[in-house]
């Protein structure tokens, strides 16, 4: 598994690193994906590509959903959400 870093100039003359490493395809839509990142020196950027790799290979990527934040927090409510009763009444209104 390698990553790339890419160097990026800004209007203002300082630099900054994109970094970027392939996660596997989607295997919904076959896809490839990438995880990203953004480091201000090149040092940096190298530890970033490290610790995505690492992301990738311990299997902590996420998978894309079309949920949206209004499902996020009921499935949310539904399976922990606050401990007290009136707490959950006043999320809920």
């Amino acid at each position: 598994m390698k990553g790339t870093i890419r160097e990026r100039k800004k209007s203002d003359g300082t630099r900054s690193y994109t970094c970027q490493v392939f996660a596997g395809l989607d295997p919904e839509t076959g896809k490839r994906r990438f995880l990203t990142g953004t480091a201000p020196t090149e040092r940096a950027a190298h530890r970033l590509v490290h610790d995505l790799m690492k992301q990738v290979q311990e299997g902590k990527v996420v998978a894309r959903s079309d949920a949206t934040l209004n499902d996020l927090i009921t499935e949310w409510m539904d399976k922990a959400g606050p401990a007290g009763d009136g707490t959950r009444l006043t999320y809920k209104s």
